[in-house]
């Protein structure tokens, strides 16, 4: 198993260029206390749409979501993987057992997987970016929307979020949220947008008694 920040992924034993879906519950601590039923709803109704998407565009389910472990899938194509979590999200919008839009929220992200510890990496980017998402929300990163950003069905689009800095020690990305009639669409800016102004170096000493030139 593989552990990031609590939750439990099994380590991938694919290789080379593909796209990770984690989709993870929003407050899932609060959820359960509170709304028990509509936390077991909700795994049960992502994880059966989770599988049957999977088979059908080639996704390979490495850990499925629990209320404490996040659901991470492995898609050869980039397109499928944005398509199955939109898929999913609106399932669960439209699933009138489950009460609330805001249970689920998800990210995607491609990279190269090796087999070897530089997996580590693209995982930890993954799980920074699910940590950023909303509520509700469908993060995109640079990679993943350079390639499916003209390809995918009719109705969705991407709202660019900016540059963000991600707690995985990268460079600042571009990131995108995954829109679509039927998806929410209005969310808080994300906080990683505040320190990423530029993507220029902080300066080592500051103005002090030059009040004219500042």
């Amino acid at each position: 198993m593989y552990i990031v920040r609590g939750r439990c992924w099994a380590r991938l034993m694919l290789t080379g260029t593909l796209t990770l879906f984690c989709l993870d519950l929003s407050e899932g601590t609060k959820l359960l206390e509170f709304m028990p039923a509509v936390a077991h709803r909700a795994i049960a109704a992502c994880n059966e749409l989770a599988r049957e998407l999977a088979d059908a565009n080639g996704g390979e389910i490495h850990s499925e979501l629990g209320l404490e472990s996040s659901m991470l899938i492995a898609f050869p194509l980039a397109s499928a993987c944005v398509e199955t979590a939109s898929a999913i999200h609106r399932h669960v919008i439209s699933n009138k057992g489950i009460p609330t839009n805001n249970v689920i929220r998800s990210a995607i992200l491609t990279g190269e997987i090796s087999g070897d510890e530089s997996d580590d990496e693209v995982l930890r980017s993954l799980r920074s970016l699910t940590d950023l998402a909303r509520p509700g929300q469908i993060l995109v990163g640079e990679s993943t929307h350079a390639i499916v950003r003209y390809g995918l069905s009719e109705g969705h689009g991407f709202l660019n979020l900016g540059l963000h800095h991600l707690d995985d020690g990268g460079r600042g990305q571009s990131l995108f949220q995954l829109l679509h009639p039927e998806l929410p669409s209005d969310f808080q800016l994300l906080p990683s947008l505040l320190s990423a102004a530029s993507n220029l170096p902080r300066g080592r000493t500051p103005f002090v008694g030059r009040s004219r030139e500042i």
